[in-house]
């Protein structure tokens, strides 16, 4: 047995040194390409980074950003294989318990000082360490048992077994130690404004953090430290927008000249103009999905999740929001993961299975319910034979244990909440009644506390929300589908999910790994913890003056410093059309972000922070009727108005007239409540210590600028902390919203820091 073991690690050795061509030493290839000129890059929703520093990636991939910034110890190229970046090489010992990097001699950080393996281990140490760190990169660490110092550029990361991955999982982006002295806690690394402040952010990338404008655009500039040598750029802006829409309109306006990852249906929009060139990508790197609440009957029963599954119409949102440039995931891994398996089918449209399922559950029981107050004569439904008069828009809904069910759906924005209304379209066909509301002003750094507790205690039964693909050193699938993942909102729990993503992490042998895999895949496919709704193809346009691409090569953020414009300058004014016949419209394709930084200028503590802009969520919009519906005996009449039900008996023997304003509609001019002054909280003796910074208040503004009222929507994660920032916003004021011109109340959410 021993001698077999022997021989199986010895081949599998040979096998993984022969697919690692960083393995040997390789001379640097210096940066080549036309030098000058600003690239503007531009990126939206979840694509947008809410700190520029290598442990905050995005939910959709790696920080585009911080990769102009930071070095990896490793990359790989589009065929799969390892390429050295900061570590020169690396060796695996002899039982595959450990690798040692050789740290590349000579790499400078911005500020001068070398790069050393000291700042290797510090990472490695800080993140192991701090589990209130907010990285998903630890889980990819939790193998390691611990990192020695070799020398001043050998750094040897030991691990608690040996596994297949252990290349890929110990891929980190070194922190300058040196800057970070006296770092030993997470809130430590905050208040340094690592990230967050140019002045604050040591860097070792091919470019130099200068500028940022809080929800508006980052600007780099080139580093005369690195290492390749100077880029081509002078600097690199990336500017964000709320849309694809907006980035497209700005891309043929000429103000910038390459737009990551466009929403899709675009592409016969942009294939009019010459002078660009489209990747579109059918695999995408992204999946939009519902969590449903798992912790909440009937949503904890997987059957119940199953059927909700079966009765959306994905297809058709694919198409209606997609232009059908889109497709349908069965599994939350990446199709260039190794362990894909494309062999799954996802859970097939089907109303007729969702509604015996349904029935199979104990939710026969119904009711008729009014959605809306606009009357119109329809046949008799089936079921309700007295009534002669129904709302066209009224549902026979589903009870559950003896209460009409109602599916409470959160969205982030007004793209999400339009994917939903058309999810709740599918979902009253079997017989659910659904509400939309959308979720404004949460600080992304809360959205996992707010959205998991909402789900945990069934304030909300699912959210939508788009995630990157599972794949090797971007997310970890223990991240969205394990009990304790940070970003498994759902609160999804299951041993055997568990189980199967430890074996299948932890394992030398890639065709044992690989039946776990599909045995996750599977388990996540029957339980349905998240409705995945579909995978946009991913676009991505670019000016022809941009060189440096490559032949065929997918555009990655890494590659940017590759690229340069030919004759060193950057394009100026609009596209031409190809065709100047094609008109050319808006098409209002609908796109999600993940919870933005709404708030962001206002996250420095003081008495006089003011947030750029604020706000509001707009109240939900009531259809009135010319007349009631007469009917011939009374019935019982449900109305549903946001989250309140109330069910009355009516005397339907009479009619009741409603006054309609038959005047024509006018736009009224509203403006939105501006901060003047947002107070901080001090916090109570108790709970001095607990890492405690912020808060996030939802208040309501009078006509005067002061507040009426306070409501904790994104907890400091403690009670008593919560009710001191409520009172502290109280004495918040502002400059009142106008509508035409004349003060009126309003709402906004306001960030709360705290002090000792």
């Amino acid at each position: 047995m021993k001698n077999f073991r022997t021989v199986f690690i010895a081949v599998f050795v040979a096998f993984f040194i022969m697919t690692l061509t960083g393995c040997s030493k390789n001379p640097v290839k210096s940066l080549t390409g036309d030098k000058g000129g600003i690239l503007k890059v531009g990126l939206t929703g979840s694509d947008i980074p809410r700190s520029n520093q290598p442990l905050h990636p995005i939910f959709t991939g790696k920080n585009p950003v911080a990769e102009q910034l930071f070095l990896p110890l490793t990359t790989r190229n589009s065929d799969g294989k390892f390429l050295p970046v900061l570590a020169e090489r690396w060796e695996f010992s002899e039982d595959l318990g450990a690798i040692v990097y050789y740290i590349r001699k000579g790499v400078k950080w911005s500020d001068g000082t070398e790069v050393t393996a000291f700042d290797v281990k510090f990472t490695y140490d800080f993140i192991i360490q701090n589990k209130d760190v907010e990285t998903p990169y630890r889980i990819f660490l939790e193998n390691i048992s611990h990192v020695e110092i070799l020398g001043k550029y050998a750094v040897k990361v030991n691990f608690k077994q040996p596994y297949a991955n252990e290349l890929v999982d110990s891929d980190i982006y070194p922190l300058p130690s040196h800057a970070l002295t006296g770092v030993k806690t997470w809130n430590d690394f905050i208040r340094t404004g690592f990230g967050m402040n140019p002045e604050a952010t040591v860097t070792n990338g091919p470019f130099r953090f200068i500028q940022r404008k809080p929800g508006e655009s980052v600007t780099l500039a080139y580093s005369d430290q690195y290492y390749r040598g100077r880029p081509a750029f002078d600097s690199i802006n990336f500017v964000f927008y709320r849309t694809s829409g907006e980035m497209v309109r700005a891309f043929e306006r000429g103000e910038i000249s390459l737009a990551m990852n466009v929403f899709p249906s675009y592409v016969s929009r942009l294939g009019n103009y010459e002078g660009i060139s489209l990747q579109l990508d059918q695999a995408g790197k992204r999946y939009y999905a519902i969590g449903w609440s798992t912790k909440v009957e009937p949503f904890s029963i997987s059957r119940f999740r199953y059927a909700l599954t079966a009765a959306i119409d994905r297809e058709g949102i694919i198409q209606e929001f997609l232009g059908g440039q889109g497709r349908i995931p069965a599994s939350p891994l990446s199709s260039k993961f190794w362990a894909q398996n494309s062999e799954l089918e996802p859970v097939r449209y089907d109303v007729s299975l969702a509604n015996m399922i349904l029935d199979s559950l104990g939710l026969k029981e119904r009711q008729w319910v009014y959605t809306s107050f606009k009357p119109e004569t329809v046949e008799v439904r089936p079921g309700r034979r007295e009534m002669r008069n129904i709302p066209a828009d009224s549902i026979f809904a589903r009870k559950y244990d003896g209460e009409i069910l109602v599916v409470k759906l959160m969205a982030f924005d007004q793209s999400g909440k339009a994917i939903l209304d058309r999810v709740s379209e599918d979902l009253g066909q079997v017989g659910l009644m659904c509400s939309v509301y959308v979720t404004t002003g949460i600080n992304l750094s809360y959205t996992q506390k707010y959205v998991k507790s909402q789900l945990y205690f069934g304030g909300y039964s699912g959210y939508i929300l788009d995630y990157a693909f599972v794949d090797e050193g971007v997310i970890h699938p223990k991240e969205a589908f394990g009990s304790e993942g940070s970003i498994n909102f759902s609160s999804f729990s299951s041993p055997k999910v568990d189980s199967l993503l430890t074996e299948a992490t932890a394992m030398l042998d890639r065709r044992q790994a690989k039946k776990a895999w599909d045995a996750f895949q599977k388990t996540v496919l029957e339980e349905q913890p998240y409705t995945f709704l579909f995978a946009p193809y991913e676009l991505i346009a670019v000016e022809n003056n941009v060189q440096g691409i490559g032949s065929g090569e997918k555009i990655a953020a890494l590659s940017l410093q590759e690229m340069y414009f030919s004759g060193g300058a950057a394009s100026t004014g609009s596209l031409a059309l190809a065709d100047t016949s094609s008109a050319l419209s808006d098409t209002g394709i609908i796109e999600l972000a993940a919870a933005g930084e709404a708030l962001e200028a206002a996250v420095a503590a003081g008495e006089e922070a003011v947030i750029d802009t604020a706000l509001t969520t707009p109240e939900p919009e009531v259809d009135t009727a010319e007349t009631q519906p007469e009917v011939d005996t009374a019935v019982t009449v449900t109305t549903v108005t946001g989250a309140l039900i109330e069910t009355t008996v009516e005397d339907t023997t009479a009619e009741v007239s409603v006054p309609v304003d038959t005047q024509p509609a006018r736009e009224v001019v509203r403006t939105n409540p501006t901060p003047v002054r947002l107070p901080v909280a001090r916090l109570p003796e108790a709970v001095q210590g607990m890492g405690i910074t912020r808060a996030f208040v939802r208040v309501n503004i009078g006509s005067d600028g002061t507040v009426i009222s306070a409501e904790v929507v994104g907890s400091s994660g403690n009670p008593v902390a919560d009710a001191e920032a409520r009172n502290a916003a109280m004495g918040a004021k502002f400059q009142p919203a106008t509508e035409d011109g004349n003060p009126v109340e309003s709402q906004t959410v306001i960030p709360i820091n705290f002090t000792e």
